[in-house]
């Protein structure tokens, strides 16, 4: 299920409308058993978070659902403080 397009899917044929999905790449803190691996993530997680042509290979789905005609949630951190300094 952890798939942009099967989220997209899911949420629409339960009546909810997906405001915001982003992907997102994290520290691989659970490859800390080994530093090989560790570093192995540590480089996947810099090269896929490098471009958004990579954002499709991210492992992190974040999502924003709404039901319809509800109001809008509250911007984003980025959004909010890009917005500040226009």
């Amino acid at each position: 299920m952890n798939a942009r397009r099967t989220l997209h899917r899911l949420f629409e044929r339960t009546g909810l409308e997906v405001e915001r999905m982003s992907m997102i790449e994290v520290q691989p803190n659970y490859l800390t058993f080994s530093t090989p691996t560790f570093l192995l993530g540590a480089a996947w997680g810099r090269a896929v978070n490098a471009t958004d042509l990579l954002a499709g290979w991210r492992v992190n789905i974040m999502c924003v659902v709404r039901k319809p005609g509800a109001a809008p949630v509250a911007p984003s951190v980025e959004q909010a403080s890009s917005e500040a300094g226009k």
